[in-house]
């Protein structure tokens, strides 16, 4: 036994020696401990016992010994049990594949990939990126004829959206044809932010001028910066790291300001919950009374629509601005519940998102049409109609929701009956017919004067875009306006 030890540790000495033929001096990779990685570590000792070749396979099982750490040596005689690493019989190649079959990670490749195609740039440089994208690759097995194109994808995925929308343009080949486009666009818009801002021109009466510095002092809203229009804005594409929308960044998002700024906390005014209604009779030999009506006006301009769903009376409020129709838990309770699948939808109110439960179909009757609608069902909050429930069921015209606004209601009523009680309607009349006439009034006793900024010109706007329930209320309104010489028509500006 003596002289077999002597013998191993002059094998062993006799190949630790450089030879003369050797170009590199490799020795033994630092020792093995339990949760380090067996594929990095076991390619180190393949290329020790590469460089020290020939050795013996009790030498290499000796070698391999030395290489390990306690516990993994105690992992190595319990795969040998009942042998021992070192008989005869134990061949070298068997031990190591039983390290390996110990400590070599266990991977799903599904999991590994789906992992993979869902990695992030973040704050990593474009090439760590891409390095960080091979070595996950190596878990995931992809076919060798689909490996460069899962690198392109997972690199055209994980890059931000400016760089994304260029490559997805320009359909690379391979990954490094990716990675060079996207340091060209990096470097483009590094070299665009470092450009100075110039100041704008003043704007002649109706012409377009579409240049990058014609904004005036208007800050964009996608950014802030005043030397652009927002819709030639470099990030109306971009993603907000705030809200998470498109179309600004984080410096501007309105909503981040919001919920900065400290909540106001103050006691309601309830007189703005009332109004004062002086109604006079236009009556002849009627006395002269005020009559002053307190009305809560919380409700007064919502317009509820009585239908049928799944067979249930319900009522919802009529809103042209809602693109879908919402209702809440509890009349979705008083439908037998009807079942609920994921909806993708978002819904956000006048200032906050409005949490959803999920979507349903139901059939809904309403003043003899039947159509099979979709729903979407929230926590909490109205039940609103929105326009496409509006267009299925073609409530448009104003008839057809006669029986929809609910009544004014109506607190208290007062009347107060002037102290001579002679005067009439007539002698009213007759004593300030200036008063009375038709048509606009006009202030006598002063003159208004409007003081205008020096150098400033008028800028001819196009019509704004109205909601379709009100279009025929502002037309009446504007000929009205008209009509009394406060607004003056033109068919083109100067």
């Amino acid at each position: 036994m003596a002289s077999g030890t002597s013998e191993l540790k002059q094998e062993l000495q006799a190949t630790s020696m450089p030879t003369s033929y050797s170009l590199y001096q490799v020795s033994l990779p630092p020792k093995y401990n339990v949760g380090d990685s067996w594929k990095t570590w076991s390619l180190l000792f393949k290329v020790y016992l590469e460089e020290h070749d020939p050795l013996s396979d009790k030498g290499k099982k000796v070698a391999l010994l030395s290489s390990l750490s306690l516990k993994a040596v105690e992992e190595l005689q319990a795969i040998c049990e009942p042998d021992d690493p070192l008989d005869e019989h134990v061949k070298f190649n068997d031990l190591l594949n039983g390290l390996s079959r110990r400590f070599m990670e266990l991977t799903n490749d599904t999991l590994e990939r789906n992992k993979y195609f869902q990695l992030k740039m973040g704050s990593s440089s474009l090439e760590e990126f891409a390095s960080s994208l091979k070595k996950a690759a190596a878990t995931c097995k992809f076919p060798s004829a689909y490996y460069d194109m899962a690198l392109t994808d997972g690199f055209i995925l994980g890059v931000p959206d400016y760089i994304r929308s260029v490559l997805i343009r320009d359909k690379p080949a391979n990954l490094a044809t990716a990675l060079e486009s996207a340091e060209n666009v990096q470097l483009s818009r590094l070299s665009i932010d470092a450009r100075p801002q110039s100041s704008a021109d003043i704007e002649p009466v109706n012409q377009v001028q579409k240049s990058n510095s014609s904004a005036g002092d208007h800050p964009c809203f996608r950014c802030g910066r005043t030397n652009h229009q927002p819709n030639d804005c470099w990030f109306r594409n971009e993603r907000c790291n705030s809200c998470n929308k498109h179309g600004h960044i984080s410096k501007v998002c309105q909503t981040k300001q919001q919920s900065d700024q400290p909540q106001k906390k103050g006691k309601k005014d309830s007189s703005s919950d009332y109004q004062n209604n002086q109604v006079v009779a236009n009556l002849v030999n009627i006395k002269v009374s005020t009559l002053t009506i307190h009305a809560d006006l919380v409700d007064m301009h919502r317009i509820g629509v009585k239908l049928q769903m799944n067979g249930v009376p319900a009522e919802l409020e009529y809103d042209t601005g809602a693109a879908v129709t919402v209702i809440n838990k509890n009349l979705w309770s008083k439908l037998g519940k009807p079942p609920l699948s994921s909806s993708r939808d978002s819904c956000r109110g006048y200032n906050q998102k409005i949490p959803l439960m999920g979507k349903a179909m139901v059939d809904v009757t309403c003043d003899g049409k039947q159509a099979k609608l979709k729903m979407l069902v929230s926590h909490s909050g109205d039940n609103v109609m929105g326009h496409l429930w509006i267009h299925a069921l073609q409530l448009f015209c104003e008839c057809q929701l006669k029986t929809c606004m609910k009544p004014l209601k109506v607190s208290t009523v007062s009347c107060s009956t002037s102290a001579s009680g002679t005067s009439t309607i007539d002698d009213l009349l007759s004593e300030f017919p200036q008063v009375f006439q038709s048509g606009l009034g006009h202030r006598t006793k002063a003159k208004a004067h409007l003081s205008l900024k020096q150098d400033s010109r008028p800028k001819f706007m196009k019509a704004r875009t109205l909601p379709y329930a009100v279009y025929d209320a502002v037309d009446k309104e504007l000929n009205r306006l008209v009509e009394q010489g406060v607004l003056q028509p033109i068919n083109y500006s100067n």
